[in-house]
């Protein structure tokens, strides 16, 4: 035995290498190395196993999430400045950001089928302005928080799912949480929103569009979407909802 020197009898199996006679030291070291690695792999492989599935990050859809981050800046950018061109160039952005011939056809579900086109591309300006309205409040209302995207997730061929985080500036605890739904077909568009996992604008204003069109007809519902345009009363969930359904003969 070396003077100064502990010399301990140390086996540890990795794979078919065994460790015999080493410094205690160096026998430590290599023990907390080989941990070390295993958990690492172990992480490795439980964060593949999460996130390239279903939930995707951001370094897989960088299109996707900044397509989302520019519609954010551009929105504090607006508000931010003030003055009388807030409206006007809320609208333009929103406008462009929107899916508006998609959310506009999922809305009157069935009834797109049976309108003629003249009805179909009146009915596209109405409620496209009317659900423009919707989104510009949610985004207006948040538009000083800060913003964390949580995930990307694929719900089918074309249409990804966007989690953000919004709290307000110095209160963590104080936040919303929305999930917007881009389409791409070939252009980026907003197709719809979940606020803090409640059920969908685009599901629940089709059947609020359902219930107008059945009782005053297609024309009607369009009458009916210019005179809310003028008053656009917002929902308890955010958006817009009707309060005088056929209103307007």
């Amino acid at each position: 035995m070396l003077s100064g020197v502990v010399m301990v009898n140390v086996k540890i199996t990795t794979g078919s290498i065994a460790l015999h006679m080493l410094p205690r030291r160096l026998a430590m070291y290599k023990r907390c190395t080989d941990v070390g690695c295993v958990l690492a792999m172990c992480l490795a492989l439980i964060s593949l196993g999460g996130f390239t599935t279903r939930f995707e990050t951001c370094s897989n859809h960088q299109e996707i999430c900044g397509f989302i981050e520019t519609l954010k800046a551009r929105v504090y950018s607006i508000v931010s400045r003030g003055g009388e061109t807030v409206e006007p160039l809320l609208e333009e952005v929103v406008d462009s950001a929107l899916d508006l011939n998609g959310i506009a056809k999922f809305a009157m579900g069935g009834h797109w089928k049976t309108a003629d086109p003249l009805q179909r591309e009146r009915f596209v300006s109405t409620y496209g302005r009317y659900i423009r309205g919707v989104y510009i409040r949610q985004l207006r209302m948040h538009a000083f928080h800060m913003m964390r995207i949580m995930s990307v997730r694929l719900i089918d061929g074309g249409t990804y799912a966007v989690r953000v985080r919004l709290a307000r500036r110095g209160h963590g605890d104080d936040f919303i949480v929305i999930e917007f739904h881009v389409a791409d077909n070939g252009k980026l568009g907003i197709c719809d929103m979940k606020i803090n996992n409640f059920i969908s604008t685009a599901i629940t204003q089709r059947s609020i569009v359902d219930d107008i069109i059945k009782k005053y007809g297609i024309d009607g519902a369009i009458a009916h979407f210019e005179l809310e345009n003028e008053r656009s009363p917002m929902n308890s969930i955010g958006g817009l909802r009707p309060q005088t359904a056929g209103a307007v003969s």
